[in-house]
């Protein structure tokens, strides 16, 4: 999960971001997602960075929310914006999300960019009104 030497659990992470994705629901393509109705649990999301040397990972939790199908991402970028190392976890219907985890080297700063796409309503997908959680975002060394 972690590279070897390090003990993420103790040293602090150089960024992290920790928030909520909201359910939200399928409108149609081109179109913005709305708000899902009622009072639906939204997903915990935390992505924290890590930096020991030249040694920086990344990882992806989720919590919460409902069970639902799809995939999360994490991806490991450089100070010119090229990818370091991918990770993706696919999440089978019904099942909660493990946490991603991706790694690489690298002297100067870098930015984890992840995202979760998951719906609770995996087999209506292509209708209109299938509610999902869809979120994405960039947390990055001060530096960068």
């Amino acid at each position: 999960m972690f590279p070897s030497g390090s003990n993420a659990g103790c040293d602090p992470p150089v960024a992290r971001w920790e928030g909520a994705v909201p359910l939200s629901v399928f409108q149609g393509p081109g179109l913005p997602l709305a708000p899902a109705q009622g009072d639906p649990e939204p997903l915990g999301v935390r992505v924290y960075l890590y930096r020991s040397g030249q040694q920086v990972w990344a990882r992806l939790w989720t919590g919460g929310g409902l069970p639902a199908w799809g995939s999360l991402g994490l991806v490991l970028e450089g100070a010119r914006g090229e990818s370091l190392a991918v990770a993706t976890q696919p999440v089978e219907e019904g099942a909660r999300p493990a946490p991603v985890s991706v790694r690489a080297e690298s002297r100067e700063p870098v930015c984890a960019f992840w995202a979760v796409f998951l719906s609770p309503d995996p087999w209506r997908m292509e209708d209109v009104g299938a509610r999902v959680y869809q979120g994405s975002g960039r947390v990055c060394e001060e530096e960068r």
